[in-house]
């Protein structure tokens, strides 16, 4: 089982890279509950998103969804993706610098869809 800490290098490398591009912004997307006494307060896109989030320079959103080792993705997380995808965004799962470089050079050049429902 891949490590919290391998999970956290791993994005941080993936966002060093990208962050040379000139034709894609990325954006940490931490999500969770903070407490604040007895009130809950979640942050984060929702719920199942995607750990990277971006705009590539046809103004497509991007959403990349880091995973280390065996890791799956929760059924959140899929639903998340489909969404993004539905949308009109690109959405993938990436496990290195390389595959995230990749989802972006495919999110420049995919072509527009409209959805079917």
């Amino acid at each position: 089982m891949a490590s919290a800490r391998e999970h956290k290098n791993t994005k941080n490398r993936i966002r060093l890279s990208l962050g040379k591009r000139p034709d894609v912004v990325i954006w940490n997307n931490e999500s969770g509950v903070a407490r604040y006494g007895h009130q809950s307060v979640r942050y984060g896109v929702g719920k199942g998103g995607s750990d990277l989030i971006g705009i590539v320079e046809t103004g497509r959103l991007i959403a990349l969804e880091v995973k280390t080792g065996k890791a799956r993705l929760t059924k959140d997380q899929k639903l998340f993706l489909r969404l993004v995808e539905k949308m009109g965004g690109h959405a993938a799962v990436v496990r290195n610098v390389e595959d995230a470089n990749r989802e972006v050079d495919s999110a420049l050049h995919k072509a527009r869809e409209v959805p079917d429902d």
